[in-house]
């Protein structure tokens, strides 16, 4: 048993993905994550919500356009990346429209 999968969390994280995974979106809603106030993405079949983060926001504004509430019932592709947070290379989900490639967003990776 993966220890890390034994207690899932409310949001989703990188390591919670087995591959890529097309999501069917429910809602986004802004919600206290710490000590601010985040957009997370909901979507069918799950308990567990992605905090959007400004690179994933973009990217799904680019496929869907930028009124949240139409993307109610439209597909998004969740995946598994890396990104540089600070001086270190760290674990992330990226989003991106169904059957596209991983775009190029400046990583040297």
């Amino acid at each position: 048993m993966d220890i890390s999968k034994a207690f899932p969390g409310q949001y989703i994280k990188a390591a919670d993905l087995d591959g890529p995974k097309i999501v069917t979106i429910t809602n986004v809603t802004m919600e206290a994550v710490g000590d601010d106030s985040k957009p997370v993405l909901r979507w069918k079949g799950s308990e567990q919500g992605l905090v959007l983060n400004k690179t994933n926001s973009m990217f799904i504004a680019e496929a869907l356009g930028p009124e949240t509430s139409d993307w109610t019932g439209k597909e998004i592709e969740l995946y598994a990346t890396k990104t540089q947070f600070g001086s270190k290379i760290v674990d992330c989900i990226r989003t991106r429209a169904p059957g596209t490639e991983e775009p190029d967003n400046g990583q040297p990776f």
